[in-house]
């Protein structure tokens, strides 16, 4: 069975609030995580919600849906993947075309696995109070080819996706990584560039996996 209320404080930022319950009583934490993830809750949306403890015993709201106020969809939310998807795919066929070896798309495939892997425990940490990984080693790994898999990861945890000040320092980070690949193509870049791949190959030789390419 479930309780009905009212959110009273929403912050976007950091993806949580307060909802006052109809039947009187303390207002019930919940977090972005507990709605569908084509939602965008704000103060004043009336919804229904179960009430669950935390790992701590602490009270929060889940499974919460919209009571007679539809909340607004979100059609920003298939934006992350396509970009990161675009971006893989526009890289293969570059590697493809020869003009990146296969070891440019291992490394950028392999550096996403960590980052996705890295989000999702640094979110269920951020749950359950346990230790966090730090925002400086999140936009490391994303600048060393890790940020597609980050794009991923925000939009699948629905983690770190609406805080802006972590947005504007993870474009960035992007915008960087996309520069020095492409500076990589220039004849400034190209002696880094083929002291990166015979690294890539070296450590491929040394995990086993160099008979993939």
């Amino acid at each position: 069975m479930s309780d009905t209320g009212t959110i009273v404080s929403w912050k976007p930022g950091r993806g949580f609030g307060f909802i006052r319950p109809d039947q009187n009583g303390k207002d019930v934490f919940v977090h972005i995580s507990a709605f569908r993830r084509d939602t965008n809750p704000t103060v004043g949306d009336r919804v229904h919600y179960k009430v669950t403890r935390d790992d701590r015993g602490r009270i929060r709201a889940e499974q919460v849906r919209s009571k007679g106020k539809r909340i607004s969809i979100n059609y920003r939310s298939w934006l992350r993947p396509a970009v990161a998807t675009s971006f893989l795919l526009i890289l293969a066929c570059l590697v493809y075309l020869n003009i990146y070896p296969l070891e440019m798309l291992f490394l950028y495939l392999l550096a996403s696995l960590a980052c996705f892997v890295v989000y999702g425990w640094d979110k269920w940490s951020a749950r359950r109070g346990a230790f966090r990984v730090s925002e400086i080693n999140l936009h490391l790994l994303a600048i060393f080819a890790g940020w597609p898999g980050a794009l991923f990861a925000q939009q699948v945890f629905r983690h770190k996706s609406r805080k802006k000040s972590f947005q504007i320092k993870f474009w960035i980070t992007v915008l960087l990584n996309c520069a020095i690949l492409t500076w990589l193509l220039t004849s400034s870049g190209k002696p880094f560039a083929v002291y990166l791949f015979d690294f890539l190959r070296e450590v491929l030789n040394y995990l086993g996996l160099n008979h993939l390419f």
